[in-house]
């Protein structure tokens, strides 16, 4: 007999459709509950409560479908054969499930799994068909259910590998646009599914027949059966698809809990850390600064924050925690807080000596230096005193030393100087050769010790601040010319030249003149002592290129010359270079100091520059006095 004419209905044909992508969606979600459970008990609930979800769901869409069939005749369904697709459904559900939630997808196992599930997805099509109950007979095209078949393989084969991928429900919950994705991989599934139940009802042809069995005792046959099934169906995807996303959502709380307390434990390590590291470094800190002997305390606005140890015995403040260790300007003597105020305003780059009252009220001499810092994040002043009044009193008693010494050693040796010069004039008659050598060797050394005692009183006097200079209006010219000519004998005895350059019109300087002098022969006679044999020391003076009524006098002489570690030593009192033929040469180490402390009175500066084997120039600059209708005129000799 010819075939029966088959329809569907339109709207049941969207409604399998919708139901496909809601159990596709479903699926895809459990997979991610099932494969992220930890507990092997809490995963076998989620494998069982999915796998009847989407059992049921993927079984309501092709049931649906079915009963969309539109057909001449009368149609039904067989209860328990029903039932048994069902089963089959959930079956194959908890075999994709179990496959998609697995640690690994392996190529093997994809294909396996995807036949056996698309086996059993037709079996459950299938299975459905079977309980269809109508007036007549189904026959089957064998090659669109072999169609059918391979569709469905394929089908399982996209959808166990789209749930692989879909399955990390964490990375899809941080991103609007991976639920996006997730969803269109959920339409895709579900119109593959639909598109292979499409296929094999397409297999299935009906034919009427009056033998065949009637349907009246079947039950399933109403036309409202499509809608129960399929809000039945809807309701079961949604209260597992419910269950699923509450699931998530307690994870993800849990999740993000245990972030933030890990977080806040690695803070509060890291803050323990930091804290010990600040403790450390603060005992290191103290440890050294209670270590010197120097008054160290953190100040702010002239009260007392922190000290160390020295300051505490200094000034006897008790060490006890909390307790303020006193306000600055009473450290000191009442004389002195005035001042102490001013530099607390404004803080000098340099030490200040101030009185101050130690214990039992008791006074001394301190160096005070003044740095601002910062002390918990607000401005603050870091005070140091070092105790210097038995420095001072060293030097006082160094200093009265010194002149005592030289006052009561250079009258004896001013009258032994004198005898033994008359003595080397043959004043008592004619000297033997050997006799007269050794005379001039005792005045000789005689004129050295009273050149040093000279030395001593000057830097004394330099060092109390007494250093008298009697200023008038000069005449470099004279002054170097005068000097030269005293110090050509010496020049003569060491086989050197000695000359000046002088440049005209030379201003005046208001200066010293035996100072000035004494500054020139000492760089002279150094250079006549330091230079070779048969060469020329030149002694010159121009105008300062910077300061045309400035002078600049200048020292020149050909020889060893002088190490650049060495300048730096050179003015300082009582250094030489450590040479032997540089103490062979004789010297007190005090004149250049001298020279220094005369120019720097005279408002000058001095300096030295040498090339070690090729030239070394001593030079001093003064600020020149008078107008230039003042100068001099000095010839160049």
């Amino acid at each position: 007999m010819p075939s029966l004419s088959a329809t569907y209905d339109p709207l049941l044909v969207v409604g399998s459709l919708v139901v496909a992508t809601l159990a596709a969606y479903t699926a895809l979600t459990l997979t991610g509950r099932v494969s992220s459970a930890g507990e092997r008990r809490t995963r076998t609930v989620w494998l069982a409560a999915g796998a009847l979800a989407m059992g049921v769901g993927i079984w309501g869409m092709h049931f649906i479908g079915m009963l969309a069939l539109r057909l001449p005749i009368p149609i039904a369904y067989d209860v328990p054969e029903v039932l048994a697709s069902i089963a089959v459904a959930c079956v194959a559900s908890l075999l994709a499930l179990s496959v998609a939630a697995s640690a690994a997808l392996r190529t093997r196992r994809l294909a396996v799994a995807g036949a056996a599930l698309g086996a059993a997805i037709s079996g459950m099509h299938y299975t459905g068909m079977a309980a269809v109950r109508l007036s007549g007979y189904i026959q089957y095209d064998r090659w669109r259910v072999v169609a059918s078949i391979a569709v469905a393989i394929v089908v399982a084969l996209a959808a166990l590998w789209i749930a692989f991928q879909f399955r990390d429900d964490a990375a899809n919950a941080r991103r609007s646009v991976a639920s996006l994705r997730k969803w269109g991989a959920a339409t895709l599934m579900g119109l593959a599914v639909a598109g292979m139940h499409y296929t094999a009802m397409s297999a299935a042809h009906f034919h009427a027949s009056l033998t065949a069995d009637r349907t009246d005792h079947y039950r399933l046959a109403d036309d409202g059966m499509a809608t129960l099934v399929g809000i039945a169906t809807a309701l079961v995807l949604g209260a597992t698809l419910t269950a699923a996303l509450i699931d998530r959502g307690r994870r993800m709380r849990l999740a993000v809990d245990a972030a933030r307390r890990e977080r806040e434990a690695q803070l509060e390590s890291a803050v323990a850390e930091r804290t010990a590291h600040l403790a450390a470094a603060e005992a290191r800190f103290r440890q050294l600064s209670d270590a010197t002997t120097d008054g160290i305390a953190i100040t702010r606005d002239g009260v007392v924050l922190e000290t160390n140890r020295a300051w505490r015995r200094m000034f006897a403040v008790a060490p006890e925690p909390g307790q303020s260790p006193g306000v600055v300007v009473d450290l000191v003597a009442p004389e002195d807080r005035e001042v102490v105020r001013g530099l607390l305003a404004n803080p000098p780059d340099s030490e200040s000596e101030v009185h101050c009252v130690g214990p039992n009220q008791t006074q001394f001499l301190g160096s005070l230096t003044i740095n601002d810092a910062a002390w918990n994040g607000v401005r603050a002043q870091i005070l140091v005193i070092r105790d210097i009044s038995a420095i001072r009193r060293i030097e006082q008693l160094k200093n009265e030393l010194v002149s005592t010494v030289s006052h009561e050693l250079r009258t004896p040796l001013t009258s032994i100087r004198g005898a033994l010069g008359l003595i080397e004039h043959g004043v008592d008659g004619q000297l033997s050769p050997s006799l007269l050598s050794l005379v001039r060797i005792g005045r000789s050394n005689c004129d050295r010790l009273i050149r040093l005692i000279n030395d001593l009183l000057d830097l004394d006097k330099i060092n109390v601040g007494r250093l008298e200079l009697h200023m008038e209006s000069l005449a470099i010219a004279d002054v170097i010319q005068t000097t030269l000519d005293e110090l050509r004998p010496m020049a003569v005895e060491y086989g050197v030249s000695i000359r000046p350059r002088l440049a005209p019109d030379l201003p005046r300087v208001e200066g010293d003149r035996d100072r000035l002098s004494q500054v020139l022969t000492n760089l002279a006679a150094n250079a006549i002592k330091f230079t070779p044999r048969g060469s020329t020391v030149v002694v010159s003076a121009v105008t300062v290129p910077a300061s045309p009524d400035g002078l600049r006098i200048a020292v020149e002489n050909p020889g060893p010359g002088i190490a650049a570690e060495d300048i730096s030593r050179l003015f300082r009192p009582f250094q030489q270079l450590d040479s032997s033929d540089n103490r062979a040469r004789g010297g007190t180490g005090l004149g250049l100091a001298i020279a220094k402390a005369i120019i720097q009175r005279h408002g000058g500066s001095i300096g030295v520059e040498s090339k070690p084997d090729v030239l070394t120039t001593f030079w001093f600059e003064l600020p020149g006095a008078l107008a230039p209708s003042d100068r001099d005129t000095a010839v160049v000799a």
